[in-house]
Parts: structure tokens; C-alpha cells; sequence
């Protein structure tokens, strides 16, 4: 059976990208959230990290390890 030129020819198919399922948009990211900046510290925020300064009061016991100790050393000699 004969059939005509047109219905021989398959018909024209569209390019691949309209092939393809149609474009889904992308999920767009959330903009980061910045924290606030902290206000800027003064000198009395830090105040609780150092310790007060108060005089230590000497230990006689120190004194007295280093004398014995220095006297050990002499009687060595």
C-alpha cells in the first residue's frame, strides 16, 4: 500500500530541552540571619574577669623551706 510522503515522515519532534519536564524553580536559600553586632565592651564589662588586686600577705612558711633548703646546700660544701 502506498502512503502519502507525509504520514511516511515521523513527525518533527521537538528539541530536548522541551522534551524535559517543565523547570521546577530552584529552592532558593533563606538569606542568612546576622547576628547583631554586641555593643562594643567597655572597660568596666571586664572587670569580673580579672581579680582584684590585693597584696598577698608573705607565708613564713615559704621563707622558711628556702632557708633550710639554702642551709642544707652550705653545709654540703
Amino acid at each position: 500500500l502506498p502512503q502519502s510522503p507525509a504520514a511516511a515522515a515521523p513527525a518533527p519532534q521537538p528539541p530536548v530541552s522541551q522534551v524535559a519536564a517543565p523547570p521546577v524553580p530552584a529552592s532558593v536559600p533563606a538569606p542568612a540571619v546576622r547576628p547583631r553586632p554586641a555593643a562594643a565592651p567597655t572597660t568596666e564589662g571586664f572587670a569580673h574577669l580579672f581579680a582584684a588586686k590585693t597584696a598577698e600577705p608573705v607565708a613564713k612558711d615559704k621563707d622558711q623551706s628556702l632557708k633550710s633548703l639554702l642551709e642544707r646546700i652550705a653545709t654540703c660544701r
